[in-house]
């Protein structure tokens, strides 16, 4: 019997211990609910481009290969974010002050943590650790 598209990632998230349940809350709270209050600025509809793309590549992945490490694949978008992001804390010509301020160095952060547990993740699962939480 076929599962909706989308379950088995979710289902995953829901066996995952709770800390890494609390750490993909603080994903989803920065880079997907928080810039839904900057928008149209470009910062705030390429974040939540990278989230909605990233989701979407898990969901695939949860589907093919099951909730394994491989899943690090799935922030792949958030690569050239956290490019942008840099650049525009670094010249700081966007006039980004304030709250926008505030909230770009945390999604910078949240964002470059992610991506270097991504990475760990995808070697692991390299290596050989194929574990797949929905078969657990």
């Amino acid at each position: 019997m076929r599962t909706l598209f989308g379950v088995n990632f979710l289902r995953g998230i829901f066996k995952m211990p709770l800390i890494w349940q609390a750490w993909m809350l603080v994903l989803l709270t920065v880079n997907g609910i928080i810039p839904i209050f900057f928008l149209p600025h470009h910062l705030a509809v390429i974040t939540l481009t990278a989230m909605i793309s990233g989701l979407f590549i898990g969901f695939v992945l949860a589907e093919v290969h099951g909730f394994t490490k491989l899943l690090g694949i799935m922030h792949g978008p958030w690569i050239p974010l956290f490019i942008l992001q840099c650049y525009s804390l670094w010249s700081g010509g966007e006039n980004i002050s304030g709250t926008l301020f505030l909230w770009l160095v945390a999604s910078t952060v949240i964002t470059f943590s992610s991506l270097v547990l991504d990475v760990l993740d995808v070697v692991a699962f390299t290596r050989g650790n194929r574990t797949d939480l929905l078969k657990m």
